[in-house]
């Protein structure tokens, strides 16, 4: 009560406990997001208060980030981005520290799988090939461009090199990674043109690997029926 804005600080203060979802956040670090989008709609409009919130705001969103990451939940993760319009650029550090840890990682995941030691490493390929991680990549604020880049050109590098490996997992990383936006031209255009090069190639569904997998299976097993048919109908019209 010594400083001079204490009376807009304490109204602010009782913003926050007259939406419950907010005070729920900060002290929980929990986002219940149907009721956010309603409850939140107008808060980021008041530029003050989100100045005065925004270093507590980044704690939380940092926290609630890596649990969504560590799951890979890119779904909630996708949604969860846009709240970063409550985070000041000089809070943005303390609010990524998950979001640059999960893209350090994925980085030291793509320089560090070789193609000898491949089935090994596949499963860890999955959120890469089943999931919608290009829409997380793109929305991140820009000064996360850096990992946005490197990471693009080690995927891409490593589409190229496991294409002759594993075309399947080659195509569907490629399906992916040309969705990224926000790429310098030059790299651009060598993504797109390495993802026309494996669509050539590529003659199998377009799911994830679990669906191409089954997809296989089911092709066989009607071979396989097919085949037996036949067989008894030969076998039939021997005895006859």
């Amino acid at each position: 009560m010594d400083t001079p804005a204490w009376e807009k600080e304490l109204s602010y203060h009782l913003l926050i406990w007259n939406h419950p979802t907010f005070l729920n956040f900060l002290e929980a670090d929990v986002a219940d997001i149907p009721f956010i989008r309603k409850e939140w709609a107008r808060l980021d409009q008041d530029e003050d208060f989100v100045d005065f919130v925004s270093p507590y705001f980044a704690g939380s969103f940092n926290n609630l980030m890596r649990s969504y990451l560590d799951s890979v939940d890119f779904d909630e993760a996708i949604t969860w981005i846009n709240y970063l319009k409550f985070v000041r650029p000089q809070d943005y550090d303390s609010a990524m520290v998950s979001t640059m840890n999960f893209l350090e990682e994925s980085i030291q995941l793509f320089k560090s799988i070789e193609l000898t030691t491949y089935e090994v490493s596949k499963p860890l390929l999955k959120p890469w090939t089943d999931t919608s991680w290009y829409l997380f990549i793109n929305n991140l604020p820009v000064n996360l461009q850096a990992y946005k880049d490197e990471l693009a050109e080690l995927i891409l590098d490593f589409t190229i090199k496991l294409y002759s490996v594993d075309l399947t997992v080659a195509y569907m990383l490629s399906v992916r990674l040309s969705q990224l936006q926000g790429l310098n031209f030059s790299r651009k255009d060598i993504i797109q043109k390495n993802h026309e090069n494996l669509s050539a190639q590529y003659s199998g569904p377009v799911g994830t690997i679990e669906e191409s997998g089954s997809s296989r299976s089911s092709a066989w097993n009607l071979l396989w029926g097919a085949i037996v048919v036949v067989k008894i109908i030969i076998l039939i019209a021997k005895c006859s």
